[in-house]
Parts: structure tokens; sequence; C-alpha cells
């Protein structure tokens, strides 16, 4: 039926002190972004959430991307709708996102994260992968 949902992963090969905190913190921020996700919530709240956690964490410069964008029919890598700072559309229920959220360390080595595709539901985000990160 041409629906399309993407699925990103990645794994540490050996031992990687730094490959791993980034690890970890893209998937704290990500699980942040999918808890923002919720019916009349803004594009840029949810960019904002995400974003939030890798602040605190004091890596802001680790973050060079947006957290998502709309998916299903007629998908493309740009989205109908763009999780992005300062994003103004509104979500509402049934809409996919696909929020691969990636971090690349200070000195642009390498980036590492992983990704869900979710639908907005009348009672907040469900993920609709189901891979273990």
């Amino acid at each position: 039926h041409d629906y399309a949902a993407g699925l990103v992963r990645s794994a540490i090969y050996g031992r990687h002190a730094e490959a791993t905190a980034l690890y970890e913190l893209s998937n704290a921020a990500l699980e942040a972004a999918i808890a923002a996700a919720m019916p009349g919530a803004l594009t840029g709240d949810v960019d904002a959430a995400a974003r939030g956690v890798v602040e605190r964490a004091g890596r802001p410069q680790t973050f060079r991307q947006r957290v998502g964008y709309s998916c299903g029919l007629g998908w493309s890598t740009r989205g109908y709708t763009s999780l992005e700072p300062g994003g103004q559309n509104v979500l509402r229920p049934n809409m996919a996102l696909h929020m691969p959220l990636f971090l690349t360390d200070e000195e642009g080595r390498f980036a590492i994260g992983c990704s869900e595709t979710i639908l907005v539901t009348d009672g907040g985000a469900e993920v609709l992968s189901n891979g273990d990160r």
C-alpha cells in the first residue's frame, strides 16, 4: 500500500567510551522527543524537548540536525512536516513521524544514534518499530 517507515540502529564495535556516551545521550533525547509528540504539540516543541536533554548534558554542539519529519504515504526525507527548531506545525492524531536522532562528536569524527517511527495518537505517541536500541 506504499506506506513507508524508517528505522535506524547504530552499533559500537569494541570499546569506545565517547561513542557509548553519545549513544546513551541520543537515546535519552529520542525518548524526550517521543514523550513530547502529543496531539496539539507544536513541531518545534518536540524538537526542543530532545534538544533540551542534550543541552542540559552540556553537549549542545553535538546536535546538528532536526529531530524528525513526517512519513507514510508519499514519504520523502524532507517530509511534509518537519520537527525542527521553531516549527509551528501542530501535531494531530494519526500523524506518522520518523525521528532519526543522531549526535556527532565535537570533532566531527562520527555520528551515532537510533531512530523510531511513531504514530501520534489521542493518548500520545505510539512507537511503531519494535527493534531493540
